[in-house]
């Protein structure tokens, strides 16, 4: 029997990656040879799948997987999620090239790529990618930019693995009281100190300013880097208005509960926009790098976009009042169709 090692930011209670890996994973004709290498530590993960847990270990994760892991295993994936950035997330290269130098199967299955300035990564993505068996772009910039890097004909352009799932579009209640969700996302790394804390007083007093509410929620529904931000804007709030609480949930499906039963979402965190756009939830998406943009321009809701270097009370009631025609479940079939070619190319590459 072949045995597929996957791997993603999972288990680190980040709400879009745990939604694709439940997604993708129920989506797989044969998941006893397909098991979860674990790299980071944080929390847990609700899909039940064979799991290999490296994230207690600060250090000696390249040995195991050079040394056990690629033999042991025939193929190594990413799966989901912006992995190629300048700065962050850098695709588990090294990784890869553990299994690709014993001859074994790699790839990517439904990520997405930033824009990529850093020349030494740039040389590092260009190599892994010319290398990989298998790479999936979850939009249309992504797959722009992995064409630029390299000419590996298994390329494909598919759709983001959030459409996989069956637990986000949902009926519309007719009678839901007005209710505000906050989920701030960190911009640690992406503007100054300076302009994020300034965005979030300008937040904090147009929402104290504010009487249309009959509850609002501050909850960090990324994972544990967005904790001290959204305190920090819970404690500005709760100091002016009563109706405010702070909410830290564990479990995705409890997180897309909580966005779906509010009325107003305002938020930085890639797939709670997708879920509150999806379900024409009243939304203001916190731009700050090319995927909330890219995401918004395929679903035609850029009005909603807002950047911190221009957060401002005006900038944000002009999201709030902007007027789109409904996303339907005919919309979403269409996308969903496309992001089960993630699943298909994979089960058929491997």
């Amino acid at each position: 029997m072949s045995r597929k090692l996957i791997t993603g930011f999972f288990g680190v209670n980040n709400l879009g990656d745990d939604i694709m890996l439940d997604a993708f994973y129920k989506r797989l004709q044969k998941k006893e040879e397909v098991s979860l290498l674990r790299l980071y530590a944080g929390g847990g993960t609700d899909t039940p799948i064979k799991t290999q847990n490296i994230s207690m270990f600060p250090h000696g994760k390249s040995v195991l997987i050079s040394h056990f892991f690629s033999r042991v295993y025939d193929g190594f994936y990413w799966i989901g999620g912006t992995c190629m950035t300048d700065s962050a997330g850098d695709g588990a290269c090294g990784y890869m090239n553990s299994f690709n130098h014993r001859g074994k199967r790699i790839g990517y299955v439904g990520i997405g790529i930033n824009e990529i300035h850093n020349q030494e990564r740039k040389k590092a993505y260009r190599d892994i990618l010319d290398k990989a068996n298998l790479v999936t772009l979850r939009d249309d910039k992504s797959y722009q930019i992995a064409k630029e890097l390299t000419s590996n004909p298994n390329i494909f352009l598919t759709e983001d693995l959030v459409y996989l799932s069956n637990e986000i579009v949902r009926p519309s209640p007719e009678d839901r009281a007005p209710k505000l969700l906050v989920a701030w996302r960190s911009l640690r790394g992406y503007c100054s100190e300076i302009v994020e804390s300034k965005a979030l007083d300008t937040l904090a007093a147009l929402i104290a300013a504010k009487d249309e509410y009959e509850e609002i929620i501050v909850s960090p529904l990324g994972n544990q880097v967005d904790d001290e931000p959204n305190r920090k804007l819970y404690s500005k709030l709760s100091g002016q208005v009563r109706n405010v609480s702070f909410v830290d949930l564990q479990s995705y499906k409890q997180k897309i509960d909580l966005i779906c039963s509010s009325t107003t979402v305002i938020t930085g965190r890639l797939h709670a926009i997708f879920i509150a756009e999806w379900n024409n939830i009243n939304t203001v998406a916190i731009g700050y790098d090319t995927k909330v943009k890219s995401f918004l321009e395929s679903v035609n809701r850029t009005e909603d976009l807002v950047y911190p270097e221009t957060l401002t009370s005006e900038t944000i009631e002009n999201a709030l009042l902007a007027e789109h025609k409904a996303l339907t479940a005919d919309n979403w079939k269409d996308r969903q169709d496309k992001s089960i070619q993630n699943v298909l190319l994979f089960e058929e590459m491997i």
